[in-house]
């Protein structure tokens, strides 16, 4: 998981909230929201997995759930609002394996680790390149292990399409790139956080970073 910077508040958004109170009165499309949430701060990637999404398998995430009588105050709070993906980016069925939906109502406000507000968030996981595996860092395995159970980052398909990432990263540098380039190339490629499963493929390359 990455630290996310929001954006100034579209103003789409402003209009859209405009004299609603209830966000099942959201205008039905959501998705010009979601594409300038995706392009103005996340990449294109899902806000807790990283996985690559695209309006169409992604979805509007409150951080902080929108559940009547848990955070009303946040519902229409823009910087408590970001995508995540279906959960099934890496499945052929269409069933909710990972993240936003399998989070549903789960928020404990003393352990969940808020990527929008936690500047240093990557440092409370590690990863088993070989696995593919997300695991807890030393920095709070309470907290960190509770962000792996809730949304299921080490879902089946996940681990594996963790692999293929890396798998497909090298293979781009060395068919690409001089291999006298390779190590500059790293670097400039991660520093752009727009790669799937980046602080999976920062952490096997933290030594250059």
């Amino acid at each position: 998981m990455r630290h996310i910077q929001k954006a100034s508040t579209p103003q789409l958004f402003i209009n859209n909230i405009h004299g609603i109170s209830r966000w099942e009165d959201y205008p039905v499309s959501k998705k010009p929201l979601k594409e300038y949430i995706l392009k103005n701060e996340q990449n294109y990637l899902c806000i807790y997995c990283e996985s690559k999404v695209e309006l169409d398998n992604s979805h509007l995430e409150h951080i902080k759930p929108k559940a009547q009588n848990q955070f009303p105050h946040l519902v229409f709070d823009y910087t408590n609002i970001v995508v995540s993906c279906n959960g099934n980016c890496h499945t052929e069925d269409e069933e909710y394996h990972t993240c936003g939906h399998i989070k549903e109502n789960e928020y404990n406000d003393r352990k969940f680790l808020n990527p929008i507000t936690l500047i240093d968030i990557r440092e409370y996981f590690e990863y088993d390149i070989d696995e593919g595996k997300i695991l807890t860092s030393s920095k709070d395995n309470e907290k960190s292990q509770y962000m792996i159970n809730t949304l299921h980052l080490n879902d089946g398909s996940l681990p594996i399409a963790r692999q293929k990432a890396l798998k497909i990263f090298i293979k781009k540098i060395q068919d690409e790139y001089d291999k006298s380039l390779w190590r500059k190339k790293i670097i400039e490629l991660l520093n752009k956080e727009n790669i799937r499963f980046i602080s999976f493929l920062r952490y096997k390359y933290k030594s250059l970073l």
